[in-house]
């Protein structure tokens, strides 16, 4: 990420995730494109202007926040295994944690905010996910050769009748087992690799040594098994809806979600797992992984690479310069709060008698009340905002 963003990193620090938004747990610093006063955080001047900032649609349809959280994401190791909750699970958990005096930054908590959390993730360099529970028979497939009897019985429960209670069950298992358990469990597959279904040369394989790298007592490595593997090219993407377990594993993307931190882990992570509300969020349903490719459209001399629709919140497109044109310029006709970020060369949005410039790695808010902006230049930009 220092790299990307021409930051230095003298204290050589791991940078996971860069935020743009006004999340309260991490608002963005703002101040006026034409001033070179003070900022403030973003949450702070949306409370104070919040017709302005957002739109009356907005503001009716959300409340007085910004609808989506914007982010860079960079995976050197890999993330937790995790999913999301739909809102109703969101705004019911809040409620019952805050009933039960459970502090806002208690590391118990499974809900931080009463909001879901829908999210589409953009590979901007070659990039590796975890996605969706791969069908039955697949599972019971890997799951039936392992040199472990307890996972060969496991995987026989999972072509019975009820496969959704069986997912449960089998879920359940691996998720409560102890770190002992899951350590003899991962010995075990690599010490016989060849000998099982899951054969060394297998990028699922491949992938589950890398993560026994990282997380050797962690059952959670087991999971290239039981979800879909994906490999995403630089400009294609992956939509989550609730429910979905996923992990990124490796890569730097652009990832736009609505405006929550509300996270259900189930592997490979020190940090807490609740296998009980993790159950009784996650999808059990067979979900292979859809790859989202953008549709273009002309913009004065830039083209704008929207990526399907997903969710009520946001919206993600690309905006490059037409090729050929090496000083693109094109006015951008809003319909609510936008967040654009640099993703390459240098940029100049223009509103009235507000300018600024965006160098690679800087973001720029534009308030709902600006209904129009001209960007110029020879560059690249990530653009999240709220559909129209």
């Amino acid at each position: 990420m220092p790299d990307f963003l021409g930051r230095e990193n003298p204290e050589k620090e791991p940078w996971a995730e860069l935020w743009m938004g006004a999340h309260p747990k991490a608002p963005s610093l703002a101040r006026p494109a034409s001033s070179r006063g003070k900022a403030a955080p973003l949450d702070e001047l949306i409370a104070a202007g919040p017709a302005a900032f957002l739109g009356g649609k907005n503001l009716n349809a959300f409340g007085a926040q910004l609808p989506f959280l914007f982010k860079l994401l960079a995976a050197a190791s890999p993330l937790s295994i995790q999913c999301h909750p739909s809102l109703n699970q969101a705004r019911a958990g809040f409620e019952r944690e805050n009933r039960a005096g459970l502090a806002a930054d208690s590391p118990e908590r499974n809900y931080r905010d009463a909001n879901h959390k829908p999210e589409i993730i953009l590979a901007v360099t070659p990039f590796s996910a975890l996605r969706g529970l791969r069908p039955v028979q697949e599972i019971a497939h890997f799951f039936s050769g392992f040199p472990v009897p307890e996972l060969r019985e496991l995987a026989r429960g999972l072509t019975r009748a009820d496969a959704g209670e069986n997912i449960k069950t089998f879920l359940r298992y691996l998720l409560s087992a102890p770190a002992r358990s899951a350590k003899s469990w991962i010995a075990s597959l690599k010490a016989q690799s060849g000998s099982c279904a899951a054969g060394e040369n297998l990028p699922e394989y491949r992938a589950f040594v890398r993560l026994s790298d990282f997380y050797p007592e962690d059952a959670g490595c087991l999971a290239p098994f039981y979800l879909n593997l994906v490999q995403l090219a630089p400009g294609e993407a992956l939509f989550l809806g609730p429910g979905e377990l996923h992990a990124y594993l490796e890569g730097l993307g652009v990832e736009l979600m609505a405006n929550s931190d509300n996270v259900l882990r189930a592997g490979l992570t020190p940090k807490h797992i609740d296998v009980q509300e993790l159950l009784a969020v996650v999808s059990c349903a067979a979900a292979k992984a859809e790859i989202l490719r953008p549709a273009g459209t002309v913009r004065g001399g830039f083209v704008e690479e929207e990526y399907p629709r997903r969710a009520e919140e946001f919206t993600l497109s690309v905006l490059r310069p037409k090729a050929g044109d090496s000083n693109a310029q094109a006015v951008i006709e809003t319909g609510g709060p936008e967040i654009l970020f640099c993703g390459g060369g240098g940029a100049r949005l223009t509103s009235g008698s507000a300018a600024c410039r965006l160098a690679k790695g800087e973001s720029v808010f534009v308030p709902a009340s600006e209904k129009n902006y001209t960007l110029s230049g020879r560059c690249l930009v990530y653009r999240a905002r709220v559909p129209s």
